[in-house]
């Protein structure tokens, strides 16, 4: 279903716009929480592993995600890919039926 797949990307790359501030000092007044970047809301009320920057740096291991499609993300390799003996006829008789 593309909708629940949107919906899905939309929520990984909101991520991005989420740091976990820990008493941040800011206009005489100290806050700790998960701040929204893009929005300036601070939410004080989740805990630091439910915040967006801290998920995907514990969870997947990087400090941000952006949307790609595949000939994107391979890049320069899918002409190495392609160049690999067989690889087309693998693929076809894979995803074919």
């Amino acid at each position: 279903n593309q909708e629940k797949i949107d919906i899905i990307i939309s929520s990984f790359l909101e991520m991005n716009n989420e740091m976990w501030v820990e008493n941040h000092s800011m206009g005489g007044q100290t806050f700790t929480g998960c701040y929204n970047t893009q929005t300036h809301a601070l939410n004080d009320t989740i805990a630091k592993e439910f915040c967006g920057g801290e998920i995907l740096q514990n969870i997947l291991n990087t400090p941000s995600i952006s949307k790609v499609d595949t000939e994107e993300h391979l890049g320069s390799y899918s002409e190495a890919i392609e160049a690999i003996p067989g690889i087309a006829t693998y693929f076809d008789e894979k995803y074919s039926s």
